[in-house]
């Protein structure tokens, strides 16, 4: 820890020598001539400046109707979308690196409830990432144009790093 590593030194620090820590006394900590002052503290800021981030996508959609004679009749869709992905999301450097990205969406149901789920993989600067998504939708209200749809969203990255959404939304068709 701290104090073992300043008695540990070949030199004096600054800190050794200010507080004059005994090194015999370090273990024992109620023997130091000192109490150090902690504050935890929530309210400092973090200046971070500029942040820039550059994502370019670029897919290219594949529409297969499995089922059903119209978009919002009964029927199954499936769309496959593989494209080209470049990002800029290094704070050291400049340089767009590409990659690619493939995504695949499963849309179902009839006039009023819809099924989607979803899957995205990418690949781009070193960095590979999955999203998957899962959604239901009801339309209802004069005409068909209110929808309320629920989804549940869930992407990870190539370390321990995830991220997971549900989102409630009211959706109006003019």
């Amino acid at each position: 820890d701290y104090f073992s590593a300043l008695c540990k030194a070949k030199t004096p620090t600054k800190h050794r020598a200010f507080h004059q820590i005994p090194c015999k006394s370090v273990k024992n900590r109620e023997f130091l001539p000192f109490k150090l002052p902690i504050t935890p503290r929530s309210d400092i800021p973090l200046e971070l400046g500029t942040v820039d981030l550059t994502r370019i996508s670029i897919p290219v959609s594949a529409e297969l109707r499995l089922s059903g004679n119209g978009k919002y009749g009964f029927g199954s869709v499936l769309v496959l979308s593989p494209g080209l992905l470049c990002e800029d999301n290094d704070a050291a450097s400049a340089a767009l690196r590409c990659g690619y990205q493939l995504g695949l969406k499963l849309d179902a149901g009839d006039a009023d409830v819809r099924f989607r789920a979803s899957f995205r993989w990418e690949r781009a600067a070193s960095y590979t990432r999955s999203l998957a998504g899962l959604g239901l939708g009801y339309r209802f209200g004069p005409g068909d144009k209110l929808l309320l749809a629920l989804d549940a969203n869930r992407s990870g990255g190539g370390g321990s790093d995830s991220d997971a959404a549900l989102l409630l939304s009211l959706r109006a068709a003019f």
